[in-house]
């Protein structure tokens, strides 16, 4: 499945959006660019010393 999170980023604005990721993400960048692109109200939290998957996955 692939994930284009710039495609209909104005269908889900100006819904709250939370944007969740590591900075040793390698997909970042991405959550970046979307938040960048997204309306009010949102939120960019970036994990200290998380990857992609750590930033969701139970120890």
């Amino acid at each position: 499945m692939n994930f284009y999170p710039f495609s209909d980023i104005e269908t889900i604005s100006p819904r709250s959006m939370l944007f969740i990721t590591g900075d040793a993400a390698h997909s970042r960048e991405f959550s970046q660019d979307t938040y960048r692109l997204a309306a009010e109200p949102k939120e960019l939290h970036i994990v200290a010393g998380a990857g992609h998957v750590s930033t969701t996955a139970s120890t």
